[in-house]
């Protein structure tokens, strides 16, 4: 069924899990038929770094797109990617992208599907070009804007982040390493990527189909026009490449028609018979076990709207939870997956946390229309939240970026939450944005008004501050009134104000200097709210135990 006719009230069920990734676990999705009915299963292979990012309602579509027509599909993350387990930081990280790819093809055949394709997309595809030969035999290939070489990619990244950056400095990185944007590669990593290559024709299953997509009127790159003279490849173009991949995720747009490309291309040549595929769904995992304390994951589905998250937590967890909210073009990763990584070294101490993807956003279900970015309906979202995994208002600390710091407030006031963090919060309007005919602030959006209706019901308040930020609220705030603000209150029901500047972060966190620096301010917020002795959600001497 073309794409371009397709609706979220199709047969499509989808269903979050984890698979078994050679002691590592590989986060998916499973998209399936209602009835268990497939004619076989595609196992989508996604880019890399910010590529991932901006694919990712793509990608999301095409599974749907191939439900509609019989096919199951399983989205996933590769090792130290997304939800899957595993750290950026590992020296054998390609090959654990290769075992990710092997993982979730073992796990197709051992529920019983017979026909297993695999489809990429860039540095996805070059993977699965280079694993199809041992994971044959295969009922199609499909290579997606293949890159002709890992050094090239990794070349086109590292620059990319070089023009991305408006916080540019000596020293940022680890010797060695390579900064892209939504990352960062190890020395050992960046090298072996380097040396990843599309294999020729020679080299490819010569009994399996091939569908290769290369760019609309580009002239294909040498390795890839030496793949397309293989007698089983067929070759199509794909429109709009750039406008999917080569700007920021936020303004990501997919084509319909390569869709309905591929999926026309694998019903042609999949066979027409169906099966029932009993398909196991492990909607939970055991991520690992440290210091006798086992932390879990499991996925959720949060308030009326069916809201997707996942939860992080010990086996004995402490009566504290956090809630990550996301700026508001961003699912529930965070940036550069920090919000993964901070759960999980979190539930290490008992703490208990939350991402998830608001409504119309990420894994969430869609809607005809996003909310806009400041409104009630996100903060809304944001209660529901809450209020589902948490056990109790006093014990919920909500943590924003940018849009997401404005929700994480007033859904913090409104709950009466333990506290907020708020990262680079720009506006202060209790209404949302509000700027004048010239994009400025207007006069009525007041920082001091905002923060004391906080102050007011007991919230605690820590803001995290880019310079560039912190300079934007005090010119808005004006400098005696917010040191007036952050004195110590007389009333022991008064919440507390915290401003934290860090001159290494960027306001859209981009570099991993500045990732680094927020995770340690984090930490410290954090870790402070469980140390027995602190009477506010941040103290001076607590923070700086924990750094």
């Amino acid at each position: 069924m073309p794409v371009g006719n397709y609706s979220a009230a199709m047969v499509d069920t989808a269903a979050p899990m984890w698979i078994d990734g050679d002691g590592s676990p590989v986060f998916g999705w499973l998209h399936r038929r209602a009835d268990g009915c497939s004619r076989g299963m595609v196992v989508i292979c996604p880019p890399l770094a910010r590529e991932h990012n901006a694919s990712h309602p793509a990608l999301r579509a095409l599974a749907e797109a191939l439900v509609a027509v019989g096919f199951s599909a399983v989205r996933f993350d590769y090792y130290g990617t997304g939800d899957s387990g595993g750290n950026e930081g590992d020296d054998d990280l390609v090959d654990s992208w290769l075992a990710s790819i092997g993982a979730v093809v073992s796990y197709a055949r051992e529920v019983g599907e017979q026909h297993v394709t695999l489809l990429g997309l860039r540095m996805g595809a070059t993977l699965a070009a280079r694993l199809a030969p041992e994971l044959a035999p295969l009922a199609a290939l499909v290579l997606w804007d293949p890159c002709p070489r890992g050094g090239a990619f990794v070349r086109e990244q590292y620059l990319l982040q070089r023009l991305t950056l408006r916080v540019v400095g000596a020293g940022e990185v680890p010797e060695g390493w390579t900064e892209i944007p939504g990352g960062c590669f190890a020395p050992a990593v960046a090298e072996r990527l380097k040396r990843i290559q599309l294999p020729t024709a020679g080299h490819v299953p010569t009994e399996s189909p091939i569908l290769v997509l290369t760019r609309a009127g580009d002239a294909p790159a040498p390795s890839v026009a030496r793949l397309l003279d293989a007698p089983n490849v067929t070759h199509l173009e794909a429109p709009g490449q750039r406008d999917l991949l080569e700007v920021p995720p936020s303004d990501a747009v997919h084509r319909t028609e390569t869709l309905d490309a591929i999926v026309s291309y694998l019903s042609a040549v999949a066979p027409a018979d169906e099966v029932v595929v009993a398909l196991p769904v492990p909607s939970h995992v055991l991520l690992q076990s440290s210091g006798g304390r086992s932390i879990a994951e499991r996925a959720v589905r949060l308030g009326r709207n069916g809201l997707f998250g996942i939860v992080t937590e010990a086996d004995d967890p402490k009566p504290l939870t956090v809630v990550f909210i996301n700026a508001y073009f961003d699912h529930h990763l965070g940036p550069s997956r920090q919000w993964v990584e901070l759960a999980r070294r979190w539930a290490l101490h008992g703490v208990r946390s939350l991402r998830f993807d608001t409504r119309g956003l990420g894994d969430s279900p869609y809607v005809r229309e996003r909310p806009a970015m400041y409104s009630a309906t996100l903060v809304e979202d944001a209660l529901s939240a809450a209020e589902t995994v948490s056990e109790g208002s006093s014990n919920v600390i909500f943590i924003g970026l940018c849009s997401g710091a404005w929700v994480a407030a007033v859904a913090g006031a409104r709950l009466r939450a333990r506290g907020v963090v708020l990262v680079n919060q720009i506006y202060w309007n209790k209404a949302g944005r509000s700027l004048d005919s010239h994009g400025n602030l207007r006069r009525d959006d007041d920082p001091i008004a905002f923060l004391q209706a906080l102050n007011a019901v007991g919230v605690d308040v820590t803001l995290l501050l880019a310079l560039e930020d912190l300079e934007r609220l005090r010119l808005a705030a004006g400098a005696d009134r917010l040191e007036r603000l952050q004195a110590p209150v007389a009333e022991a029901t008064g919440g507390a104000l915290s401003i934290v500047p860090i001159d290494l972060l960027d306001h859209n966190v981009l570099t991993y200097s500045g990732r680094e620096s927020l995770a340690r301010h984090l930490n410290a917020v954090v870790l402070a709210a469980l140390a027995p002795a602190a009477g506010r959600l941040l103290s001076g001497d607590a923070a700086a135990a924990h750094r």
